[in-house]
Parts: structure tokens; C-alpha cells; sequence
């Protein structure tokens, strides 16, 4: 299995070569609600396989500045990624909508910032083989 390696901000993403990048987005995004002249950074990535597979990576600094929508549970499981103890939730519901993902959050104090990684049309034991390539790297300015 030949292996891409992404940057993103502060992460390394391992991903298997038939991930394409999809999406790629950079903003700066007002705090809502929050007082004016509060910003924080979105970094968005997506990747796709040609078998419908996909991977969602958000990462804010220093923290998400809006609400994506309400998520509902459905099951967790525990887990290390990128040497943090986080979780990785099934939904029932996700961004405001019925539907299954499989999703996990990281957050980070130097610099602040926080991160949710999380995917459509593949199961657990997937999601967590890649998740073991997902690396801190020291931030570039």
C-alpha cells in the first residue's frame, strides 16, 4: 500500500495513495456568538477514494468559531491518537442531520488550536488505522 503524506497545519496525515484530495479550504472566520473582532482560522481538507470513502478534517486556532451543529451518540470507543487519549463517537445525528459518521476531536495548547477528524462510508477498525497516521508536527511560521 503506497501512502500519501498531508500537511495540515500542525498534523501529518498518513493516508493510503487512493485517498484524492477534495476539498481544501483556509478562512478567517468571525466568533458567532462572540464579541467583535474575535477571529479564529478554519482549515478545512477532504479526501475521497473512487470507491465513495471519505475523510473530514477541520482544525481551528485557537478554537472552533461557530457551532457546526447538534450531534447526537450513538457509540464510543476509546483510543490514542497522535499520543492524546480521545475517543472516536458514532452518530446517529451529525452537523444538524440523521446520519452516521464515525468522528474524533483533538485539541492542542501550543499553539491552541483544536481539530475534528471524521468519515463517511467506512467502519471502525478502518477509521482507526488511519487515525494512527495522523502525527503532530512543530508549526511553521
Amino acid at each position: 500500500m503506497n501512502a500519501t503524506i498531508w500537511l495540515v497545519a500542525l498534523l501529518s496525515l498518513s493516508l493510503p495513495a487512493e485517498y484524492e484530495l477534495a476539498g481544501n479550504t483556509s478562512e478567517r472566520i468571525a466568533y458567532s456568538p462572540g464579541p467583535p473582532g474575535y477571529y479564529a482560522t478554519e482549515e478545512f481538507r477532504s479526501w475521497r477514494t473512487p470507491e465513495g470513502k471519505a475523510l473530514y478534517l477541520f482544525l481551528w486556532k485557537p478554537s472552533a468559531p461557530r457551532a457546526l451543529g447538534p450531534m447526537a451518540m450513538a457509540a464510543e470507543w476509546p483510543l490514542v491518537v497522535a499520543g492524546q487519549n480521545t475517543r472516536i463517537i458514532e452518530t446517529s445525528q451529525f452537523m444538524g442531520s440523521r446520519r452516521r459518521v464515525l468522528v474524533t476531536h483533538l485539541s492542542f495548547s501550543e499553539p491552541k488550536a483544536a481539530a475534528m477528524i471524521y468519515t463517511t462510508g467506512i467502519e471502525r477498525e478502518e477509521f482507526e488505522k488511519l487515525l494512527s497516521g495522523v502525527k503532530i508536527v512543530a508549526e511553521k511560521d
